[in-house]
């Protein structure tokens, strides 16, 4: 099989897809092991009901910080500041 060689950005789009999994596998975990239902994670997430589906299939989404931060814990990750 030939070596694929990939540029900066299509590693970083690699990256950023698999830290959007680890949330959306966070927080669908969370949704299931509390039981509950689009309503409630929508408000214990203090977004719109329709808002849950985008955020579970990780398509675009725009929340407010505090909000991001919200969904980080609760799908059991957090922020880390890579070493500089």
């Amino acid at each position: 099989m030939p070596k694929v060689y990939l540029t900066d950005e299509q590693k970083q789009a690699a990256r950023d897809q698999a830290a959007y999994q680890k949330i959306v596998d966070g927080v669908a975990a969370y949704q299931n092991r509390k039981q509950l239902t689009k309503e409630q994670l929508a408000a214990e997430l203090g977004i719109s009901r329709n808002s849950i589906p985008k955020l579970l299939h990780a398509e675009e989404l725009h929340m407010n910080v505090k909000t991001v931060l919200k969904v980080i814990r609760l799908a059991g990750m957090e922020l880390k500041r890579p070493d500089v």
